[in-house]
């Protein structure tokens, strides 16, 4: 057997493990390689900004408030969570353009960070797909020294990042800012606050794997349905990949996946001395000591996984909390 080396684990759940354990280690070595006892992290969540009204449908447990269709929503309501209330004033293609440039949004943001922060500091990143078809931002940023209080630290970060500009490197005369809403959290090495950070870890990489509309497996909407067919049909035909983009022609991947590029994870060079290629390494070593040439690296006897199997392991992920909680499928 060949790995397909896909993230989804609706399309591979093998693989996706695999995906998902290797960025675990590496991004929990960041938290567990700190060791002056100075360190605090930062969780950050940076969102998309508007490109029109959605229905507006409360998560189980949630308290209901109503939404701009005039409802009020309840989890029962959830196939229309994430599409719009006027599909016909809906900015699908900026909302394709968005995903394809947020990659520069997040670089500026950065170097803005780097500005304002007296500190060194790494950082390792996730992005999310929000039910509405756009991403956004998870982020832990390991803050060396801490020279200011810890609410200082929290509104620097706001406030620099609320005001980062940054322009479409495709689309001229464009430019992208966050999303107003915004989540900025302190927490220290204590034992606690280190058990904390980690199971965030666990929680943003549980994104990693989820397929746009993960939530909706079965039983999507009309609506529902409409508006990914429109996302689609926005990131083919109404959006330039590059500047020397053919169109509709183009084969390029952002025009199959609404506009993202194709990483979902990275951290800065020292967050952790892991690499992936490291970690890929030492299973092509085992696999060649413990089953022999004819496996590299995958499970040598594994039956191919039919479309209906993957889906009710994908199913049982989902209805026992792993995507949220960062838990492992047995």
């Amino acid at each position: 057997m060949v790995n397909c080396g896909s993230r989804s684990f609706l399309t591979c759940p093998k693989c996706a493990r695999v995906y998902r354990r290797d960025w675990q280690a590496i991004l929990s070595d960041g938290v567990r390689g700190a060791g002056s006892g100075r360190e605090v992290f930062v969780l950050l969540t940076l969102t998309a900004p508007s490109f029109g009204k959605v229905h507006r449908v409360p998560k189980a447990g949630r308290s209901v408030s109503r939404c701009a269709c005039g409802r009020q929503h309840s989890e029962r309501d959830r196939v229309l969570r994430g599409v719009p209330v006027s599909p016909g004033s809906y900015d699908y293609a900026a909302q394709a353009a968005f995903n394809r440039d947020m990659g520069q949004l997040w670089r500026f943001s950065q170097i803005a960070l780097h500005r304002a922060l007296p500190d060194r500091f790494e950082v390792a990143a996730v992005r999310e797909w929000q039910a509405r078809g756009v991403l956004h931002m998870h982020c832990l940023i390991r803050v060396e020294g801490m020279s200011m209080p810890r609410a200082s630290l929290v509104s620097l970060i706001e406030q620099t990042c609320a005001g980062v500009v940054a322009p479409s490197p495709i689309d001229e005369g464009r430019s992208w800012r966050w999303g107003r809403q915004s989540d900025v959290q302190v927490v220290g090495l204590d034992g606690g606050s280190a058990r904390k950070a980690i199971a965030y870890l666990g929680k943003i990489l549980g994104y990693v794997v989820k397929d746009l509309g993960i939530e909706a497996v079965e039983n999507r909407s009309a609506e529902a349905t409409a508006h990914v067919e429109a996302l689609h049909t926005a990131a083919r035909d109404d959006m330039a990949c590059t500047k020397e983009c053919a169109g509709r022609s183009c084969g390029h991947r952002r025009h199959r996946s609404l506009g993202a590029g194709s990483h979902s994870v990275s951290r800065s060079k020292e967050w952790s001395v892991l690499r992936r290629k490291t970690l890929k390494e030492q299973r092509r070593v085992w696999a060649k000591e413990h089953l022999g040439d004819a496996s590299c690296e995958g499970d040598r006897g594994v039956e191919s996984m039919s479309f209906a199997e993957a889906l009710a392991i994908h199913r049982e992920a989902f209805l026992t909390g792993v995507y949220g909680s960062g838990g492992s499928v047995p």
